[in-house]
């Protein structure tokens, strides 16, 4: 009796072992998949071309204070998608695969992610203030703040993509994704310019990846074990 005792005892001990282990592996895993997820805006001022969509960051590889140019894919970037509207000849859905870098800055002051990042102070001028960083280039030891999209060539100012793109049947073509100019400053594949206006944290969701439901299914099995090893020995 009492060597049944002493064994579930012993039992009762590996068993919270295992859960131990269990909980400290889903914590980990966990705390390296922090995806940050930010919508934006930007506008022309006088018209009417709009770029809206989102960016999602892994925040752990996300600096603040701090930036950098992120060429693409990027394990920084884990998801981007732009919408354009109202312009000329521009308008279009572009996602991830059709940028090719990202640039983000805060501008040397750690940024409050929880809250609308334009307007937040930097080293220099408001963080979102288009074209304002350009004028730290020439003050020694500041920081540049920006937030910009780069996809291939850019298509100048003022040229219509109907230009570029017509095939002699009135047909235009594809829209080309926004390119960045300056700083918080985007254009339209057919010339527009759009400012930012908004760039504001998105409360997302997390959704569990396969590692963690792996994790998951091992534990179990561990549980699984430990009671058919506790079984045989009672």
């Amino acid at each position: 009796m009492r060597y049944s005792q002493n064994h579930t005892h012993i039992g009762g001990k590996l068993m919270k072992k295992y859960l131990t282990i269990i909980t400290l592996l889903i914590l980990s895993n966990l705390a390296t998949a922090a995806p940050l997820r930010f919508d934006f805006t930007f506008a022309e001022n006088p018209g009417t071309a709009r770029a809206t969509g989102y960016i999602v960051f892994e925040s752990t590889l996300l600096p603040n204070p701090g930036g950098s140019s992120y060429d693409l894919p990027n394990p920084v970037i884990l998801d981007l998608q732009v919408t354009v509207s109202g312009s000329s000849a521009g308008d279009g859905t572009f996602t991830l695969a059709d940028f090719t870098g990202v640039v983000f800055d805060t501008g040397g002051i750690a940024l409050d992610f929880t809250r609308e990042l334009v307007g937040q102070p930097t080293d220099t001028s408001p963080w979102g203030t288009p074209g304002g960083a350009v004028k730290s280039l020439s003050i020694k030891g500041r920081s540049l703040a920006d937030f910009n999209l780069f996809s291939n060539p850019q298509q100048p100012e003022g040229i219509n993509n109907e230009d570029l793109y017509s095939d002699g049947s009135g047909n235009l073509g594809i829209s080309l994704p926004p390119n960045g100019i300056a700083p918080f400053t985007l254009r339209a594949s057919s010339g527009e310019n759009m400012a930012i206006v908004s760039f504001a944290p998105f409360a997302a969701t997390s959704v569990p990846s396969l590692s963690h439901y792996s994790i998951i299914i091992f534990g179990l099995l561990l549980i699984l074990v430990g009671f058919l090893r506790l079984r045989n020995k009672a």
